[in-house]
């Protein structure tokens, strides 16, 4: 959150003035010498006085120690503390004013205003926990100004708390119901924490205030995407383009909305354009590639192809094109396994990406019916096997998958990449044995893999087993990627299995705020790591947080109904 502090001290301004003072008026050439024997509180006065004559001068070094030496010598005048923070923030020096803006606090405990400044400079200190706490005495002090809520649901959203954003949004909205921009926000948060159907609803009702508010356009555009309403999708993303025609992921999107509703021309129109234009990627390439294949262009298809990544994907869907123009598939096909390169990155990257901009159901069966054509051949392919086990996986039909890549594992033999994916089979079917077996033989291929190494003690650590290799193995993926917000948490949860209450609560709070968004499971972590601590009440807020995130998260309503009357009543 970047700091509104100019505004925030004009309003300061108006509330603490210059009370003990007097009103200041200081001629350029004016001179202050301070008489013999006079008071601290008049010393304090000729210095405020000089310093102002020394910031109309350009002189604010000068200025900052005769505003320093003034609000010394009086330390219960306002106005002083009130000119010497602002100097400290405009030099940048966040610790020194946060100093005096807690002075001034204590001399004018009952200002909103001061308390939403020491909000935004806690926050850019990075001392999250006490920027909340005084942006909610700011609205315990003053519950019908939006600035503190405001001021505060960015912060959270900053922190990752996107179910306390989302309230802070809705008070708002119910405070100011004809603020398009409240309800955008309101919408962005939920939208963020995948509630898509609030998300709609706010911001329909923003677009309902403000008809020309682009941006909610835009975030409604995806949305629709998003939930499956692609004609919906379609008409919003072409009425931001409207307003936007430089916008080039609105373009892209548009262009993935349009081929769902098999508008193919335009569609290859706009993703053409994309691939001809600068800053080209890889998946769009791939994306074009799918699009013409799918319109009936095989040999466009082809022109497309990229022209680095992805060559195990690249290669599928040449051999699509030629089974389209009627050419032989075999040669091609039989090549695949001798491709270089890591299958597992095009499946995890670009295969996953593919099904999730065209519909996992519409383009998950298209692949699978090229494959069950591509079986006919009897070309033997482990790589044909691990795209249809991973299509089957992205599908959510893991036993399916399993099956079809332990036969190719019965095939071809030890793979480091089919036990990666019958690892994840194994484990969405809650097969510890067949988890563990096939991350061991992962680990055997490559022993410091960080993903493995938090995979496999992760998995110890849900199961409560060998927590000793699971702490070791996580510890040596954070060595490799210390700001993962999945190995911290794995930590913690080790933490937690272990009875390290204290740590669990440290690692876990860091992983969420290294997460791009709020996360249900670390949620729940969170409230079993204080529930281990003793603290009941934290426990609750947490686990309301993951059910709000997750409603159907397994395990967090019985905990809710076990401990909720005791949160309640604070034993």
């Amino acid at each position: 959150m970047k700091l509104a502090l100019p505004v925030t001290l004009v309003y300061l301004s108006v509330t603490v003035g210059c009370c003990s003072l007097g009103g200041v008026h200081a001629d350029n050439g004016a001179s202050f010498a301070q008489p013999r024997n006079t008071t601290p509180r008049a010393q304090s006065y000729a210095h405020y006085l000089s310093a102002l004559v020394q910031e109309r001068r350009g002189e604010f070094d000068k200025a900052l120690d005769e505003m320093l030496q003034a609000a010394t010598l009086d330390p219960s005048a306002p106005a002083p503390m009130l000119r010497l923070i602002r100097a400290y923030l405009q030099r940048q020096d966040f610790e020194n004013a946060l100093k005096f803006t807690e002075r001034l606090s204590k001399l004018t405990p009952d200002n909103a205003k001061l308390w939403i400044l020491a909000g935004e400079i806690y926050h850019h200190l990075e001392r999250d926990e006490e920027a909340a706490a005084a942006f909610r005495k700011a609205i315990e002090l003053d519950p019908e100004d939006t600035h503190s809520y405001d001021a505060l649901a960015k912060l959270l959203e900053d922190m990752n708390d996107l179910v306390a954003t989302v309230e802070i949004y809705e008070r708002l909205v119910a405070m100011s119901p004809d603020s398009a921009t409240f309800h955008y926000q309101l919408g962005v948060s939920l939208a963020r924490m995948n509630d898509l159907p609030a998300a709609w609803t706010a911001l329909e009702r923003a677009l309902e205030i403000k008809s020309d508010f682009v941006r909610a356009r835009f975030l409604l555009g995806l949305v629709c995407l998003d939930e499956g309403r692609v004609e919906e999708a379609v008409l919003h993303l072409r009425r931001y383009l409207v307003r936007r025609s430089g916008d080039r992921e609105a373009k892209e999107r548009l262009g993935y909305g349009l081929a769902r509703l098999g508008k193919y021309a335009e569609a290859i129109e706009i993703l053409a354009g994309i691939v001809e234009g600068p800053h080209v990627e890889t998946g769009h390439h791939l994306a074009l590639m799918y699009v013409l294949l799918r319109s009936g262009q095989p040999r466009d298809a082809e022109r497309y192809m990229p022209p680095e990544e992805a060559p195990f994907l690249t290669s599928f869907l040449r051999a699509v094109a030629r089974r389209d123009r009627g050419e032989p598939v075999t040669p091609l096909l039989e090549t695949l396994d001798q491709i270089e390169g890591s299958l597992e990155e095009d499946c995890d990257r670009f295969l996953g990406e593919l099904l999730r901009k065209f519909g996992r159901e519409d383009a998950g069966a298209y692949f699978l019916d090229v494959l069950n054509e591509f079986d006919v051949t009897g070309i033997r392919s482990r790589t044909l096997r691990v795209l249809r086990g991973r299509i089957l996986m992205a599908l959510d039909r893991f036993a399916e998958a399993r099956e079809i890549l332990n036969g190719a594992l019965d095939e071809f033999g030890a793979d480091k990449e089919l036990h990666y994916s019958l690892a994840i089979a194994c484990e969405e079917l809650d097969d510890f044995d067949g988890t563990e077996r096939y991350l061991t033989k992962v680990l055997e291929a490559a022993p410091n893999d960080p993903e493995i190494l938090n995979f496999l003690g992760y998995l110890y650590a849900e199961h409560n087993v060998k927590l000793d290799e699971a702490e070791a193995m996580i510890r040596a993926a954070l060595e490799q990627e210390p700001e993962s917000p999945y190995y911290l948490d794995s930590l913690g949860w080790v933490f937690y299995r272990q009875g390290k209450a204290d740590k669990a609560i440290e690692y876990i709070q860091r992983a969420i705020l290294f997460m791009n968004g709020d996360d249900a499971i670390l949620r729940d972590h969170l409230g079993d790591a204080h529930l281990l601590n003793g603290d009941v009440r934290r426990a609750v807020i947490e686990w309301r947080k993951a059910r709000r995130l997750d409603p159907k998260l397994e395990g967090v309503q019985e905990k809710l109904d076990q401990y909720e009357e005791q949160a309640r009543s604070g034993k």
